[in-house]
């Protein structure tokens, strides 16, 4: 079970046939990794969860994708059906990077909040305060 935003539970669960409960790199492993939970959103609704950043490497990023046309072992924010901030406050889609927010690294809290009847997606850094939506296309 996944804690939720604000601490409250929710039924999610990480799909451990992707990446497991935590996610990490070995030491001198520089590849993109996803990881991903088996929530299904539907056509409308508001979404919302909370990641926590324990330990920071070079990049980390938080962000959605879409279950399908979208690779796992390539960066999120290059493909059209990714969406990712990353620890040096850019926002990635589709190849097309823009700054969004003050960098953030160890203990930083990113909340997602996805607003499916919208069509929107902010993220917003409990390091520095900061929230922007994005239109999804």
């Amino acid at each position: 079970m996944l804690m939720g935003v604000r601490g409250i539970n929710t039924n999610f669960a990480w799909d451990e046939s992707g990446n497991g409960k935590i996610v990490s790199a070995p030491l001198g492993n520089y590849s993109d990794q996803c990881a991903r939970t088996k929530l299904i959103i539907i056509n409308k609704g508001i979404f919302e969860w909370e990641v926590i950043i324990e330990k920071s490497c070079v990049y980390s990023w938080v962000g959605i994708c879409a279950s399908e046309n979208f690779n796992y072992g390539a960066f999120a924010g290059y493909q059209s059906t990714g969406w990712v901030l990353g620890s040096n406050g850019t926002c990635w889609n589709s190849g097309k990077g823009s700054n969004y927010c003050q960098p953030f690294g160890d203990g930083a809290k990113i909340i997602v909040h996805l607003d499916v009847n919208k069509r929107t997606c902010a993220f917003i850094s409990q390091w520095y305060k900061v929230s922007r939506s994005t239109e999804l296309e």
